[in-house]
Parts: structure tokens; sequence; C-alpha cells
């Protein structure tokens, strides 16, 4: 087999109800030793890449697998412990995961440590095409590339969601986010922007992945005077990040953000028809808002910081309803990236470093019950911080049997696969 397959040896020291890889003195890494019934079990964690170049996958919630569950779509860099600079490229690559290989499919200028080049596969081909972000000559744009082929087009925008269905995009200014939140946008990208604080010509777009026609559906400025903005924020520069589409790609998400006086992040959480109609304001700026994903067409999470408390919960509710709860509150009592499985049954999310050895926490909860459990833990370096940290960005496999990690706990950002052990039905 393919020296770039490296399994994790599945030898481990019990450690009450942890256990913990033989070889890995320093403990920087371990897993459950039991579960509750009914639930899965990590049963090997393995390095799906490896070094010395980092590789990481395109932000969490995206199924870097295509539909044939062989290839998976990630992303590598000759370089880490740093911002990423205009002049930087990284590598759209494919990884085969019955032999290991791993293949440069493109370079890419618009990415980031935290998203990648958000790169998707297409819902109109996803056994072949992907679509993911470039630069061209300032501009943000996006590529359709036959990963078999190499046919490629180009489409005027730089994607932030793609609908499941492969037809339509989201899309945001990357030059504006770059500018509010260095780290998520790209800075090789000079479009036409604003100082503006809440422009009426700059918003969330819907693209036709067919045609590349793209419109306008809803302006800063309109979310802006929807609701008044957090006190003090009014004259700050407000802007969207972080899209999605609903399971029936009949709504869109998105976020609404200012920074407080300190660099915090005060955000509202909208949802929106496709075509700019029936917007809402799903969680307030008073609660503050971090991560998101839908379970279904009309059910979806966000951590939050719950009727203004302070913690943050990981928050179910009804689009457009007032039925918010918190999920697992004394387990999932941090922000954390949530994933629901395909079939929306299962739960994943993860958190960032804690106490002094720096574990990023694992977890995996059960819908039907509302049980969390913690499944394992990972060490993260602490040269790996501010815009280059490596969150584990949890991700379920199409089928919803493994799940997919980055992670720097053997010391360079790469891509590892969760084997799950799953309870006979």
């Amino acid at each position: 087999m393919n020296a770039q397959w490296a399994f994790f040896l599945i030898a481990f020291v019990g450690v009450g109800s942890w256990v913990y890889e033989a070889a890995a003195q320093d403990n920087r890494m371990a897993i459950a030793d039991t579960m509750p019934d009914g639930f899965p079990r990590v049963a090997a964690v393995h390095a799906l890449t490896q070094g010395p170049k980092v590789h990481f996958c395109n932000y969490y919630g995206i199924f870097p697998w295509d539909a044939t569950g062989r290839y998976v779509v990630c992303i590598e860099s000759d370089f880490d412990g740093r911002e990423v600079r205009a002049e930087d490229t990284a590598r759209v690559c494919l990884v085969d995961t019955e032999t290991g290989e791993l293949r440069a499919l493109a370079v890419t200028r618009a990415w980031n440590f935290q998203q990648g080049a958000l790169a998707h596969w297409l819902g109109t081909a996803p056994d072949r095409e992907i679509i993911y972000n470039d630069c061209v000559d300032g501009a943000a744009r996006s590529v359709i590339l036959d990963v078999h082929s190499g046919e490629r087009r180009e489409l005027p925008r730089a994607v932030s969601a793609v609908a499941h269905d492969g037809k339509l995009a989201a899309c945001i200014s990357y030059a504006r986010l770059n500018k509010t939140r260095p780290g998520y946008g790209y800075p090789g990208v000079h479009e036409a922007t604003t100082d503006d604080p809440h422009p009426d010509n700059d918003g969330l777009y819907v693209m036709d992945l067919a045609s590349g026609e793209s419109r306008l559906i809803v302006t800063i400025d309109r979310v802006f005077r929807d609701r008044p903005p957090p006190e003090g924020r009014a004259d700050d520069v407000m802007w969207f990040n972080h899209v999605l589409f609903n399971r029936d790609d009949t709504r869109i998400f998105f976020l609404a953000r200012f920074k407080s006086p300190v660099g915090s992040l005060l955000s509202a959480a909208y949802t929106v028809n496709p075509d700019g109609s029936d917007l809402r304001c799903v969680v307030p700026y008073e609660w503050n808002n971090s991560h998101y994903d839908w379970r279904d067409a009309k059910q979806l999470m966000v951590t939050s910081r719950f009727q203004g408390g302070s913690k943050w919960l990981h928050v179910l509710f009804t689009d457009g309803a007032t039925d918010h709860r918190p999920i697992a509150p004394d387990v999932l009592d941090r922000d954390g990236h949530c994933h629901f499985s395909p079939d929306g049954r299962w739960l994943v999310s993860d958190s960032y470093p804690q106490g002094p050895e720096r574990m990023q926490r694992l977890f995996i909860g059960d819908m039907e019950t509302e049980q969390v459990r913690e499944v394992a833990r990972f060490h993260q370096p602490d040269t790996f911080k501010r815009d280059w940290r490596c969150d584990l960005h949890p991700r379920w496999s199409r089928d919803g049997k493994r799940l997919c990690i980055d992670s720097t706990h053997e010391g360079t950002r790469q891509v590892y696969l969760v084997e799950l052990a799953w309870p006979e039905s």
C-alpha cells in the first residue's frame, strides 16, 4: 500500500474511561473506552494525508467525499504557522482512499486556513465535478472542474455556499470579508468595495451555476434596517458571513456581523428564500451566534449565548418559530462546529483547545434521545493559533457512517478519517 496511506496503530493503554495511543507518550490523542448502548464508538483514527506538506479540507459540514466514497477533495499548502498573503497559492487536491495517492488538480489564490477554497462536489455530477474559489487578476471567481478529465469552466463570482442539487450558489464579497475578518476573506482579491458601513449595493448574491448569472437578493443595508444594530455599532462596518442552504435548497442561512470595541464578533442569524423574499431574523444580536447547520428543510442549530447568557450552547430551533432550546447543555457547553448526519439522526461537534494539554474534544449526539457523548480528544500544539489555528471541523461521510477531521496532533496539519463502530441494529 502507498506510504502516503498511514494508519495509526490501534493498540491502546487504558486510562480510566479513555484509551491513549501506545506510541504517543505525550498523550496526543485519546479515545473514549466505552459508549452508552446504541451509540457508535471510535474504532480507529487514521491519516489520509501526510507531511511535510500541509493538508486540510474545505470547512466543516461540506462533504469532502465524492458520490462513490472513494475520493476526497482537500487543500495542500507549502507553509503553515502564519497568515495567508496575497501572493500565496495552494493546491486543490484529490486523495484516492483506496490507494492513498494524492493528486494536485489545480492551483488557487483564493483560500485560507479556516475554509480552504470552499471546494464542494456539485450535486449535478457528484462523482466527478467540484467547484472551488480562485482569484483571477485580483477578482474573486469560482471554477467548476471535472476531476477526471480536467475540463474546467470559470464563473464570475466566488461561492460561499452551494445548493445540494448543484444548480445555485450563494455568494458574498470576499474583499469586504477580508477587510472585516482577515483569515476568512481572500487577501489577493481587489473587488470594488466601499467604506459605507451598510451599503445598498453589496450583500448576499445568488448565482446560477449553469449560466453564471447572479443577482443581489439581500443588501447589507436591508438587514441593517431590519432591526437596530448592537448599541454603539450603527456607524461600524457590517458584513455577511457563513452562508448555508437548507436540506431542500428552499432557504438560505447567513450571519450579519459587527465587531465589538474589543474586536469580538456580534452576530445575528438570518434566513431568506433564494429569491430574496421572506427575510427572517432567527437569532438576535443579543444572543450572538457562531456556528450552524440545517438538520432538515426547517430545523437548524446555531451555537449562541442562549437568551443572552454567559455560555455558548448548541441551540436547536425551527426556522421562523420561537422554539429555541439548547441540546445537552451540560455537555455541549462551549462553542463548536456542529454538523448533522445526512439522515438528521446524529450530531457531531467539537471544541477549541482546552486545558494545559490543549485538547480538542470531539462529540457525537443522538438526536432521538438528545444524549451527547465525548468520543475522542486531540492535542493541538500551541503554535497553531489565530487565523492559522486548526479546528477539527468534523464532517459526516455521505452514508453517515464515519467522520473526517483536520488535526495537528501529530505535529502537522493533516486530514484524518475517524472510523466508527456502530452497534448492531
